[in-house]
């Protein structure tokens, strides 16, 4: 659902469950060509494996450890670029990649690095980043000095493949000796001005901001706001986010127009043995009355029934508050009645709408 724009041709996109059939098959033709410096591709040997690969990769973006994505070349899986978050407190990384051998020579993988290392320096503010590559593996060195990566040194026998030792070749790029200025984000794009976002650490101070800003208002049916003091609880409250995406169990997305984050729209939970989800959202006032909230719930109505494979997506609402009723109507969802005192908002208990939308209801549109 997220993708990393490069440029017309190119995008990263984060790793997600309904294309593992495509990046196993991508493996799978390329098991030769990888296998000559990357013993991995040998645990590929079923889509199962690819689906167990992608969920730990998914994991590892939750914990902020592995930034995991697939290179997108014109509408088709061309391989795979990753930023692994060696040193969080001395800000350092490490990039590694490899393309489907049909992709090499095309520039792609230079492209796609200078996102990453624009995302890594300037959304991150990693300050260090490192290539490793096998002495030999002469393609993925030249890549690091086409980025402008310098020469460190060779870690002798670090790596052993395939019952061999071989010398890492190591070179490195610092946060000033870079000259790109983009600080790119992973995000759907609703329109030119909107986009949804997956809430990553690094966008504590937007949400606390947004949530300080417009306290007064939103606190009427968001009841989380009163404790929702200090930049800190921002911070918890997405690594419980992040926690709930690792575990594939929810989605929490922000929402930025015209570059400022406006509001959120999330999966509660999901249940994908049961194909059920619980979809919420909130919108700071000045944002209001656009058609952003109504386009950020249907993307992800269709992230829920294409991505997920969910039959059935539910949504409680405050019987008083009319707007989000409205809302919920306007993109297609059943009422099907009130759980009385259904709800409660600091001390006091409301009566609840319940929505649903099942797939089978047709397009959400």
């Amino acid at each position: 659902m997220f993708l990393l724009y490069v440029d017309d041709d190119i995008q990263l996109r984060l790793h997600d469950t309904y294309r593992v059939q495509a990046f196993y098959d991508l493996i799978y033709a390329n098991r030769k060509h990888i296998g000559q410096w990357m013993e991995w591709a040998d645990y590929h040997q079923s889509v199962s494996n690819t689906y167990d690969y992608i969920m730990w990769e998914r994991e590892n973006f939750a914990k902020g450890e592995i930034i995991s994505t697939q290179i997108i070349y014109q509408g088709t899986i061309a391989g795979s670029i990753a930023l692994t978050i060696t040193d969080a407190i001395a800000r350092q990384g490490e990039i590694g990649y490899w393309l489907g051998e049909a992709f090499v020579g095309k520039g792609i993988a230079t492209h796609a690095g200078q996102a990453l290392v624009n995302f890594a320096f300037n959304t991150l503010g990693l300050y260090k980043l490192v290539i490793r590559a096998i002495a030999e593996n002469t393609a993925s060195i030249a890549v690091g000095e086409r980025l402008g990566f310098h020469y460190e040194g060779i870690q002798v026998k670090q790596r052993l493949l395939r019952g061999a030792y071989y010398d890492y070749h190591v070179q490195y790029l610092l946060r000033d000796q870079w000259a790109g200025i983009a600080s790119p984000e992973f995000e759907y794009r609703l329109d030119e001005k909107t986009v949804l976002r997956p809430l990553m650490a690094h966008h504590a101070d937007h949400l606390f901001t947004c949530v300080d800003t417009h306290r007064d208002s939103l606190r009427e049916w968001v009841a989380w706001v009163d404790n929702h003091t200090s930049v800190t609880d921002s911070e918890d409250y997405i690594d419980r986010a992040m926690e709930k995406y690792g575990a594939f169990i929810g989605l929490d997305c922000g929402i930025w127009h015209n570059g400022q984050f406006c509001g959120q729209v999330s999966y509660n939970d999901w249940i994908v043995k049961r194909q059920t989800g619980d979809i919420g959202y909130w919108l700071a006032p000045p944002f209001r009355g656009k058609g952003i909230m109504t386009k950020a719930v249907r993307a992800m109505l269709d992230y829920g029934f294409t991505a997920l494979g969910l039959h059935r997506i539910t949504l409680y609402t405050a019987v008083e508050n009319t707007r989000s009723t409205a809302l919920a109507k306007r993109v297609g969802f059943t009422h099907e009645g009130v759980l009385r005192r259904g709800e409660r908002i600091r001390n006091t208990f409301h009566d609840a709408n319940v929505f649903s939308i099942l797939s089978s209801d047709g397009d959400t549109d």
